[in-house]
């Protein structure tokens, strides 16, 4: 499923000419800067995700984002909410890092939360 889900977000110009359906599930929230997910969510891990067409595939609605205003996906990249908001998809917000950084911000934010 997840190269299912890559090859799709490689194709840059369809996921760009699906930007303005894309669009119409984002609110702005003013008070944080952060652009807020309206669509669907995976009830398991709180994020967002959106259907790519034609492909009929299922991607993470901060990587579209993220593909949108930055082009290609490198392989092996998570992307990193900056805001720690799940459901933001401000591109300035997200920054496409490896899982290691990734897991390792997750863990510095979870200890300075106690968690």
């Amino acid at each position: 499923m997840a190269t299912k889900v890559f090859r799709a977000l490689a194709d840059v110009d369809d996921i760009r000419r699906q930007s303005e359906r894309f669009l119409t599930f984002v609110t702005p929230e003013p008070n944080t800067g952060c652009h807020l997910w309206m669509g669907c969510f995976d009830k398991r891990h709180g994020y967002g995700y959106f259907r790519l067409w034609p492909q009929k595939t299922i991607a993470g609605a901060h990587r579209v984002a993220w593909v949108i205003a930055n082009g290609r996906l490198p392989e092996r990249v998570d992307v990193d909410h900056l805001c720690h908001q799940r459901s933001c998809v401000n591109p300035t917000h997200l920054e496409a890092v490896s899982h290691a950084e990734n897991v390792k911000r997750r863990d510095v934010r979870r200890e300075a939360l106690g968690l």
